[in-house]
């Protein structure tokens, strides 16, 4: 069903934008099983009304188990053919995220894991330096052009500590205090003060 080698699935909307260095970072710093990472949602009230209506008999629940905001989650290999095969047997509802992390992730006694920087589907569209300081792992409400806005701006960003792309390239570490400690090396060869490190 899927290649043996991988050790996370991402899910994410077609409106998002991922901060894939700062993911992987994040992911490489971390050692979780059986897990979904993203924006946690705990004690949801179901919606009787509107767009994400649900009635009585597709949901007789007044709230719904703890789930992950659709814009963007992670799950760990290990979870990902019994969600598959999980989801052959419990009936489906169409608010997916909460079909799938919550409903599934329930029954299957998945570890719900939080982390700051994924995108809420309320949470404001972000700047570039959002993302070159990593202050976001995912974000919202992306238009195409604002897509290729950011995307250009990537490229020469102008922000307060920009120096952590320079850092990304020259430091190949697998831990976050590495990465900090050979990111104030670099930055001092270059004599430029840096703040708000990851």
């Amino acid at each position: 069903m899927f290649h043996s080698g991988i050790r996370y699935l991402l899910k994410t909307d077609d409106d998002m934008i991922v901060n894939l260095p700062y993911l992987l970072l994040l992911l490489t710093n971390k050692k979780l099983q059986r897990s979904i990472m993203g924006p946690v949602i705990v004690g949801a009230g179901v919606h009787r009304s509107g767009k994400w209506k649900l009635t009585t008999e597709e949901f007789p629940f007044s709230f719904f188990p703890p789930y992950e905001s659709g814009s963007a989650y992670v799950i760990t290999r290990d979870l990902i053919h019994e969600l598959f095969v999980t989801a052959e047997y419990v009936p489906h509802i169409f608010v997916d995220d909460v079909y799938v992390t919550g409903v599934l992730g329930r029954i299957l006694g998945v570890n719900h894991v939080m982390h700051r920087g994924f995108a809420f589907w309320h949470s404001r569209a972000p700047s570039v330096c959002d993302i070159v300081l990593n202050r976001v792992v995912s974000a919202t409400k992306m238009t195409p052009s604002l897509l290729r806005s950011i995307w250009k701006q990537l490229h020469t960003p102008v922000c307060p500590v920009s120096i952590c792309f320079l850092c990304l390239r020259a430091c190949r570490r697998k831990t976050q205090y590495a990465f900090r400690s050979c990111c104030l090396s670099v930055n001092s060869r270059r004599g430029r003060r840096i703040t708000g490190l990851p």
